[in-house]
């Protein structure tokens, strides 16, 4: 009951911890499944059975992948161009002064 009453800010960060922390234990958990399977065809060191126990793994580590796949999708770091956040808004937005080089300023044409 009192995790329903807190905020969704502070519901949301031990979230990301713990669906991170998933995310890592699956990618780890595929790609060394992965490696195991093809050093182990690489060096033919293999007998009967032997594939039962990789293939599983293989499954459980794409299994969480995929249950902790993003629904926002992969952009959730977008990085932010500075000339979007820099572009002057329509009140504050004036027409540039044209200066001449070794002289005053010019007169603006209207």
């Amino acid at each position: 009951r009192r995790v329903q009453e807190m905020e969704s800010a502070s519901r949301a960060v031990p979230q990301a911890v713990f669906v991170a922390i998933v995310k890592t234990i699956g990618h780890l958990i595929t790609v060394l499944t992965a490696l195991s399977l093809v050093v182990a065809f690489a060096l033919g060191n293999t007998t009967a059975g032997w594939w039962v126990m990789p293939v599983i793994l293989l499954l459980y580590g794409l299994l969480l992948l995929w249950c902790t796949k993003s629904d926002v999708g992969e952009g959730s770091f977008q990085s932010v161009s500075v000339l979007h956040l820099a572009k002057p808004s329509l009140h504050t937005a004036r027409k540039p002064m044209k200066v001449r080089l070794f002289g005053g300023l010019r007169k603006r044409r209207k």
